[in-house]
């Protein structure tokens, strides 16, 4: 901006077309955030300026240091005036931050709402899939109590095609041949209870450790133990 103004004015200055340089003046005054334009001469005397809100000026700091400086909010500039190979003076422009810092502020309260929202929407995302990757193992650890309870009539419905759905089929594979195996054995125990029950004589089965597993009932007539 205070380069296209310094343009503006030179060659204004340079053409002698004063009314122009009114206008270059009042179009930079369009402008909300700034705050001053100074023109001074090749003596570093004013002659011209606008400063609306009266700010105090280190006309001398700012000319020592050039070029781009910032100072209480404010962002001071200074750039030589020239036309064709001729120097008029020098330009100075502030440019107030106010308006940029509030839409920093604005942009970083978007930004925070953003990332909370994003957070939010992870934290849910991540509570579904944890739901979908525990559902099945709990399932399965029920049914591993239910087994180790007795109850070898578990059903694990689990479809799904991963790991956890491999382990769930085998996990009942492995439930239905033991529940097929005690049917047999209770089948097995049921006709050799219907066998030794006609005999006459008395039939008992003993253990490695010599407790009776086993008695016909002519053995527990005899015997007179259940």
């Amino acid at each position: 901006m205070a380069e296209m103004f310094a343009l503006s004015t030179g060659i204004a200055m340079g053409l002698d077309n004063y009314s122009a340089l009114t206008e270059t003046m009042n179009w930079a005054k369009r402008d909300s955030s700034l705050s001053y334009i100074l023109l001074l001469d090749d003596e570093g005397a004013q002659f011209a300026s606008y400063n609306p809100d009266s700010l105090v000026l280190d006309i001398a700091g700012i000319l020592a240091k050039g070029t781009i400086v910032e100072d209480h909010g404010v962002l001071h500039t200074v750039v030589p005036m020239k036309y064709l190979d001729s120097t008029y003076g020098t330009l100075m422009l502030g440019y107030s931050l106010t308006e940029m810092v509030g839409h920093i502020s604005e942009n970083k309260m978007t930004t925070l709402y953003i990332s909370l929202m994003i957070l939010l929407l992870g934290i849910g995302i991540s509570v579904l899939f944890g739901n979908m990757i525990t559902k099945p193992i709990i399932r399965l650890r029920n049914a591993a109590n239910e087994l180790g309870e007795g109850n070898y009539c578990v059903d694990i419905n689990i479809n799904s095609s991963d790991e956890i759905g491999e382990l769930g089929y085998a996990f009942k594979s492995m439930a239905d041949k033991i529940n097929e195996a005690i049917l047999e054995l209770r089948m097995s125990e049921k006709k050799l209870s219907d066998i030794t029950s006609t005999l006459g004589e008395g039939v008992c089965v003993l253990g490695e450790k010599g407790q009776i597993s086993f008695m016909n009932p002519v053995a527990e007539k005899l015997l007179g133990w259940k």
